[in-house]
This record gives C-alpha cells, structure tokens and sequence, in this order.
C-alpha cells in the first residue's frame, strides 16, 4: 500500500496517521523522524487558543 507513502515523506505519514485517530503504527520507516513530527504537531494543538465552551 504505497497510495499514502508514495508522495509524503517518513513521518510525516505516521505524524497524519496518528491525527487520524490510529492509536497503533506499523512499518514506522523513520522513527526518530515520526517521533519528531508527533512532537510537533502536539506542541501546535496546545498552543491553540481555547474554545468558549458552552
């Protein structure tokens, strides 16, 4: 299945995979990478600003 790694780099892909929701990687091809990526992306969303809850 190389329809979602053909055109992204490594980490990138476990980084979107992760956002979707998998709780689980396989055949990680760069893990320090992915890691980095994962870091990142959870680093943005909590600097988000807060939504007004209701």
């Amino acid at each position: 299945m190389k329809g979602v790694t053909k055109d992204n780099s490594p980490g990138i892909v476990d980084k979107d995979a992760i956002l979707a929701g998998n709780d689980l990687l396989e055949f990680t091809e760069d893990v320090p990478k992915a890691i980095a990526e994962i870091k990142k992306a959870i680093k943005k969303r909590l600097d988000l600003p807060k939504r007004n809850r209701c």
